[in-house]
């Protein structure tokens, strides 16, 4: 009869560590720019009305690790006095000032045409905003916002220092605040008719008008070619009508 036996042998199991992959990336760099919305070019100098294309971009290695969220906007006059185009989470206050914005086309772009405006006394008008960037985990959100109404503005104070460049980290988003370029905003029908005697402000109008004065000369030559087309067609036509035909037998 055979009997059953228990063979006991060690095996030495070894586990292997399990390696986490981090990804290195480059901190987002964002910039604020008002510009034409033809020429794509940044503008200093416009007038009530004029149409300009806020755009917000935030340059990376490696753009699809992260989302944007362009939030509480404010522009101000020049001497601290501001108000709120843009609530907190990143939707329009006031649609006539600056409408919901748009993403894209890029992964951390977004922009929103916009007529200018000015303060009732000032020329200077400087836009602010922050930016929210966080890790992208799928697709990025973008804010759902109810058509903005016509709110009462709200003004309140603040110091000349708002606006840093440092990066806030926060609940593990990075907050970065960014500042567009300077406006001079000016209303032809009040300000080209002051006396100026701020002297910033009749620098702008000194500028405003001398770009009027090189668009006219532009029209010059244009002008001139299209008087002599007129008049050599003029000639042309006078010289067929003088001239005689031959008589039917």
């Amino acid at each position: 009869m055979q009997a059953d036996k228990t063979v006991t042998y060690p095996i030495t199991v070894a586990t292997q560590e399990i390696a986490g992959l981090t990804e290195i990336a480059e901190m987002p760099r964002c910039r604020y720019e008002v510009i034409d919305p033809e020429t794509r070019d940044t503008v200093d100098v416009v007038t009530v009305g004029s149409k300009l294309l806020h755009r917000w971009t935030c340059e990376s290695s490696a753009p699809d690790l992260w989302c944007m969220t362009v939030h509480s906007c404010h522009v101000e006059d020049g001497s601290g006095t501001t108000f709120s185009i843009l609530d907190d989470r990143g939707c329009s206050i006031d649609r006539y000032l600056l409408d919901n914005l748009e993403y894209g086309p890029g992964p951390l772009q977004a922009q929103k045409e916009a007529h200018a405006f000015k303060f009732a006394d000032k020329v200077v008008v400087n836009f602010q905003c922050s930016v929210r960037l966080d890790i992208r985990d799928g697709e990025c959100p973008i804010p759902t916002c109810e058509d903005p109404i016509n709110f009462e503005r709200r003004l309140r104070p603040r110091s000349a220092g708002f606006i840093h460049e440092i990066p806030l980290l926060t609940n593990g988003s990075v907050e970065v605040d960014v500042r567009a370029q300077q406006l001079d905003v000016l209303d032809p029908q009040i300000d080209f008719g002051m006396d100026a005697d701020d002297a910033h402000v009749a620098a702008v109008i000194r500028r405003l008008r001398g770009r009027d004065c090189i668009l006219k000369e532009h029209l010059i030559v244009p002008a001139a070619s299209t008087l002599s087309l007129i008049i050599a067609l003029i000639g042309v036509i006078f010289i067929l009508l003088r001239r005689p035909y031959p008589r039917k037998e």
